[in-house]
């Protein structure tokens, strides 16, 4: 890693975001190679800096964002946008465009699992000619409605109350917004019928299509969600009661929004993929060495491709191995070595293997006396399954088992970490090392383990921070595990020669990183399941209040998207940042303007 060392970490407040963001400013483009530019202003500001700027062709599924910089200038290269008619949106919260105009073709760019949340968005034409570039100023207003562009962490900076409480509401916001709350009128009695049939529902349902949970009744669950401690539903009831429209007629704590991009976190291209499915959220997006980018379905069994260089999309039918019986989806997705695609199936109780060439699918189920109503086989780590012929996948709900699977003789193992304690851990991300290893991240325990693939030795590792939940990560070439620990807001790692760790701590305090991943140049990417920004570390060893130091540039999405597994694609120059939107039914790609 970097021995660069950088000025010390201040406290995780809102005015250090401010100071994170504020880097140097951004280079001049040259005019020429522009197809679209002008500036974007306000009577309140004047010229703004970190408005995104997003343009839509008609009759197509993609997307581009750019960001206006110091000075309030946006442009568009010419290499992103063909000559042709689009529909202009801006994102600057608390701001709309001041003389909206329809764009005929071009479809709103709404949210998909919240639809009724969000407003379809204020646009105006713009044609981009073939050999010249297009001016085209854009004068903002101040939006008459804000509640209705805040994000989750806006929300949850918003609410009164003490981080505990917040952490409960943040709970409610992985299926819906947290709007929804805001403007319900639900007493803490009524609140508390709702969570319990909330807790009904599977993490992959959303608003306009809820899918329950499997009723349990073989004695290894408790059947729908219950709260960590007996009181916990009542205590959040109440809390909530005290954020929404119960008992007043307008909310009594003001409206606070994050800071828009500055400075670097302004230089950079976003390209995102509308998908044909609006249900579909997808949980893994990962390019494959020809370039096209695989997606796993969180709440349906399909898996798809996208090519990035036409916004083509094919979609297979994953077949259902417990047909109508438990909740469909999948989750986690990779390659082998020759390149055959792997996902994992939640309650399917299986995984599967995607031979591209015949585009047809094998699984292999879990053990019988694993695979109850209970089994999820979230996780699947074949990438070096080439080394001894054998696939590690996870069994991750109530089981908490990891089993591998002989490919040669169909023979699945099955390795049990915790034993007796098994209720005060779990297994949730896997991968596999050169020797097909296996690293795996305990959720609830917050620790990282190890099973030697040769002895089945088990070894584990607690985080240095107690209750962290790690939840994904990936290895890079030196052996080192980067992952996400969201319940701290921090980012780990884990050497696995040393067996020594680091974190490095968000400056959001809403950041919520799920995952981790270093490019080629030594960067760290995560994202904000919360923020919806995607955040670049430069990481350093000088350690100050029990995490390491480090630069950090964090880049806003061009909409809600709710960022789970991340992928950074370090073949390209420069590197290519990979996103599920699983709010939005799209694919997104950021490129940092280097």
């Amino acid at each position: 890693m970097s021995k660069k060392r950088y000025p010390a970490e201040r406290n995780v407040i809102l005015a250090a975001f401010f100071c994170a963001l504020a880097l140097s400013p951004a280079g001049a483009q040259n005019p020429g190679s522009m197809a679209l530019t002008g500036q974007v202003t306000s009577q309140e500001e004047g010229p703004m800096e970190g408005v995104l700027v997003s343009a839509k062709a008609a009759r197509t599924n993609i997307t581009i964002t750019v960001v206006s910089d110091e000075k309030g200038r946006y442009s568009f290269p010419r290499a992103r946008l063909k000559p042709g008619q689009y529909a202009l949106i801006v994102k600057a919260a608390g701001y709309e465009i001041a003389s909206p105009r329809a764009v005929a073709g071009v479809p709103s760019r709404t949210a998909q699992l919240d639809p009724d949340q969000h407003t379809a968005p204020m646009s105006v034409p713009a044609g981009v000619a073939a050999n010249r570039t297009t001016p085209l100023d854009l004068k903002l207003m101040k939006a008459p409605d804000l509640a209705s562009q805040l994000s989750k962490a806006d929300w949850l900076i918003s609410f009164p109350g003490s981080l505990e409480q917040k952490r409960l509401a943040m709970g409610c916001g992985d299926c819906h917004s947290l709007e929804r709350v805001a403007k319900s009128k639900y007493d803490a009695a009524a609140f508390l019928d709702v969570i319990k049939r909330m807790r009904t529902y599977t993490n992959g349902s959303g608003p306009s299509r809820p899918i329950k949970r499997v009723e349990v009744n073989d004695g290894v669950g408790s059947g729908p969600r219950e709260p960590e401690r007996p009181e916990a539903a009542q205590e959040l009831a109440q809390y909530l009661s005290t954020l929404n429209l119960s008992s007043v007629s307008h909310w009594k704590y003001p409206l606070w929004t994050l800071p828009r991009p500055r400075g670097e976190a302004t230089r950079v291209v976003y390209t995102e993929y509308d998908l044909p499915r609006p249900e579909t959220q997808p949980h893994d997006a990962v390019p494959d060495s020809d370039g096209m980018v695989w997606y796993s379905d969180f709440s349906s069994l399909y898996l798809g491709m996208l090519n990035p260089r036409t916004g083509e999309v094919k979609e297979w039918r994953i077949p259902e191995v417990k047909p109508g019986v438990t909740p469909a989806g999948s989750l986690s997705l990779s390659f082998d070595k020759e390149g055959n695609v792997w996902v994992g199936s939640l309650f399917q109780g299986a995984i599967y293997r995607f031979d591209k060439k015949t585009e047809t699918f094998n699984s292999w189920s879990a053990p019988r006396e694993y695979n109850n109503s209970q089994v999820r086989t979230s996780m699947v780590a074949p990438q070096n399954s080439h080394v001894d012929g054998k696939v590690w996948f996870s069994n991750n709900l109530a089981n908490k088992r990891i089993h591998r699977l002989d490919l040669a003789t169909g023979q699945i193992e099955t390795f049990d970490p915790y034993g007796e304690s098994r209720r005060e851990h779990s297994v949730y991300c896997i991968a596999s090392d050169p020797m097909n290893n296996l690293i795996f991240c305990d959720y609830v325990g917050s620790g990282i383990g190890e099973i030697n693939a040769k002895t089945g030795k088990i070894s584990r590792y607690p985080t240095p921070s107690p209750g962290a939940w790690p939840r994904r990560g990936s290895l890079d070439s030196q052996g080192r595990f980067w992952f996400g620990e969201s319940a701290v807001n921090r980012i780990g790692m884990f050497d696995t020669k040393t067996k020594e760790f680091l974190e490095w701590r968000m400056v959001n305090p809403w950041t919520d990183p799920y995952d981790a991943m270093l490019d080629r140049n030594g960067d760290v990417w995560t994202g904000g399941m919360v923020t919806d920004r995607v955040i670049r570390l430069t990481p350093s060893t000088e350690i100050q209040f029990t995490t390491a130091l480090g630069k950090r540039v964090e880049y806003l999405l061009p909409r809600p998207t709710q960022i789970r597994r991340v992928f950074v694609d370090s073949s390209a120059t420069p590197v290519a940042f990979w996103a599920g939107s699983n709010l939005g039914a799209s694919i997104v790609k950021l490129e940092p303007l280097e």
